[in-house]
């Protein structure tokens, strides 16, 4: 009988229904074609014991999924959305001296917590766990920073909806700059930088991750920059499309941030600039599909926006070369391709 894997996503999803205006997110392309199992918060609340739905109750949500799948038999491995799920499935499993593997896709989201440190030192002899790691760097990180071993840490990177995010004309009269996300954005930097530039900036002010403040004050923005939400991934998509080019501007950060905006709008055919993290995507390719700027550089990605601004069939070239980066080797599709190799090669059921 083949082994049943569990994908464990931390939050309580609706199905995608055909013609949904929203990406097919990776877990729903790796079930079907893997033919795993989705759990979600609703496992918690249709199987969970009277401490996971207890958890689940006051906020704990994660560790309610996660004991939840520990104390079920159903399965003989595990896939996890996330390290907020994926450690105490670790350690849920480990009390109930289970060696079932567990693969945690790994953003680098507590690579500054001490526990997470203390978490790794106790249970990285555990042949079982691997990780996998949403760029090389992040991979280079685990192994070189926190001591996992090559063989447990891969890179199968990230994908996106192809289908979805596009290339399409622009309707925009006026050349438009993109940004969007909150999640350790400084657009204090991006604002200052596009103060008096010949074209309007425009910031999707959305997450569905991430709701934190934004670092500027909306109602005291220069006349050409523009902050708020775009209501969804359809609006989104439409300020990509209208954009020349795309910016991700970033707090200096340890994880993984600005991924998603950067693997849409490349996706959609623009180029984009980001700034430079210590764990970048493994996407942007400097010069050839977009550039990189330092943080809190707001003269060089002042430059960095001109030259493309000035230089039109730049834009356009780089935008080819984004779309075909993401097609080539970023694909939803190839993400679960990659996850689902390392899974075969490594899982011992």
């Amino acid at each position: 009988m083949p082994a049943k894997l569990a994908y464990l996503v931390s939050a309580k999803l609706k199905p995608h229904m055909q013609g949904d205006l929203t990406p097919i997110p990776e877990y729903q392309v790796y079930i079907e074609e893997n033919g795993t199992t989705l759990l979600d918060f609703n496992f918690i609340e249709s199987q969970g014991s009277y401490l996971a739905k207890t958890l689940h109750s006051r906020g704990k949500s994660h560790f309610g999924l996660a004991l939840s799948v520990a104390e079920s038999k159903d399965y003989d491995g595990y896939l996890v959305s996330g390290e907020d799920a994926g450690l105490p499935l670790i350690l849920f499993t480990r009390m109930r001296k289970s060696r079932k593997p567990i693969y945690i896709i790994t953003h680098g989201s507590y690579f500054r917590s001490s526990k997470f440190q203390f978490f790794l030192n106790r249970f990285k002899s555990d042949h079982n766990i691997h990780y996998l790691c949403l760029s090389e760097s992040l991979r280079n990180t685990m192994v070189q920073k926190f001591g996992i071993r090559p063989e447990q840490a891969h890179d199968p990177s990230y994908g996106v909806d192809t289908e979805f995010f596009k290339p399409k004309l622009s309707s925009s009269p006026t050349p438009i700059i993109a940004s969007a996300g909150t999640a350790s954005r400084d657009y204090k930097t991006l604002v200052k930088a596009a103060e008096g530039l010949q074209a309007d900036l425009k910031i999707a002010a959305d997450s569905a991750w991430f709701p934190t403040a934004l670092d500027i004050d909306k109602d005291s923005l220069p006349k050409n920059v523009e902050a708020r939400s775009f209501g969804d991934y359809a609006g989104l998509r439409d300020l990509y499309a209208d954009s020349s080019f795309v910016v991700v501007p970033l707090y200096p950060a340890i994880h993984a941030c600005g991924y998603a905006v950067i693997i849409e709008a490349m996706a959609m055919g623009r180029p984009v600039i980001a700034t430079r993290t210590q764990n970048p995507s493994d996407f942007l390719i400097d010069g050839e599909n977009g550039f990189y700027v330092e943080p809190g550089d707001a003269e060089g990605l002042r430059a960095r926006m001109l030259q493309l601004l000035c230089d039109p069939e730049l834009a356009k070239a780089m935008g080819k070369s984004a779309r075909k980066r993401i097609e080539t080797h970023f694909t939803n599709e190839a993400y679960c391709a990659k996850m689902r190799a390392i899974i075969e090669q490594t899982r011992k059921f």
